[in-house]
């Protein structure tokens, strides 16, 4: 498995567990939502970005997201804190010229 990077990663990735505890150890987590504590999964406590929640209409940091399941680890993308999988609620900003 090769070293996990934020340049090429994707959502649902498997990571190396060496990884995953690297990127836990890095600033102090956000436990998932419904989670175990960081045991089933955490986010880096440092937002990537803002972007608008489409459920409440403000704006809300992206926070890179990693999951454990049965010994096996996984970049679950960016979501919102506490949450694995915030993608229909979110709306990126549009690019201007």
């Amino acid at each position: 498995m090769r070293k996990f990077s934020y340049d090429t990663a994707v959502r649902g990735q498997e990571i190396s567990k060496e990884d995953y505890y690297e990127q836990l150890n890095m600033l102090p987590p956000i436990s998932i939502r419904g989670g175990q504590g960081w045991g089933g999964g955490f986010q880096i406590s440092e937002p990537r970005s803002h972007v608008e929640d489409l459920r409440t209409g403000r704006w809300r940091g992206l926070y890179a997201t990693f999951t454990c399941s049965s010994g096996h680890y996984y970049f679950q993308g960016y979501n919102f804190a506490g949450e694995v999988d915030s993608r229909p609620y979110i709306r990126e900003p549009e690019e201007r010229s």
